[in-house]
């Protein structure tokens, strides 16, 4: 929970472009539990480290300071049985505007 009284959750979002993968996904809800319209898209958004299909992404950790954001979670790429943990600092004014590359 932010100082204004929103509330960020993360956890995994379908990625359509991507057939077939899951990325790591973020909201910022406002104190009325509302999607917040200056957050990523529409209050939502979405991240990945992947650039294949088949990979399964989920954050399960956040943590909000300094003008950022820590998002950490697992990727898993179904077709090599490779599992790794990713970790990204985002700035809140950019968090998963469109990928981690923004």
């Amino acid at each position: 929970m932010q100082a204004d009284g929103a509330i960020l959750a993360a956890g995994a979002a379908v990625n359509s472009s991507l057939a077939g993968s899951q990325n790591f996904a973020a909201v910022r809800l406002t104190p009325d539990g509302e999607f917040d319209a200056s957050f990523g898209i529409a209050g939502k958004s979405y991240g990945t480290f992947a650039s294949s299909n088949n990979v399964f992404e989920s954050a399960t950790s956040l943590a909000i300071g300094n003008g950022g954001l820590m998002i950490a979670g697992n990727s898993n790429n179904r077709g090599t049985n490779d599992a790794r943990f990713g970790i990204a600092r985002l700035t809140l004014d950019k968090v998963f505007a469109s990928g981690f590359d923004n």
